[in-house]
């Protein structure tokens, strides 16, 4: 039996910096269900919604870490 969310999900604050020339906000998607996020104000979203933008952050930083490795093995040949 699928279990039903409350209207009283836990939420929490978010800000995600807008940076001019970007796309003005974020989308997520959790099942189905469509959630988005204006950049440059702080919201309340779900524990759920805010958990997937900070995988996304985390991952987007190991992509750029790995980025600068690279570029600096490049420049040692």
């Amino acid at each position: 039996m699928a279990t039903k969310k409350s209207d009283t999900e836990e939420k929490v604050m978010v800000m995600i910096p807008y940076i001019e020339g970007q796309d003005p906000e974020v989308t997520v998607i959790i099942n189905g269900h469509i959630t988005k996020i204006k950049k440059g104000k702080q919201v309340a979203v779900s524990r759920q919604v805010a958990s997937v933008l900070e995988n996304s952050n985390e991952q987007m930083m190991v992509a750029w870490e790995n980025q600068q490795a690279l570029k600096y093995q490049k420049q040692d040949l």
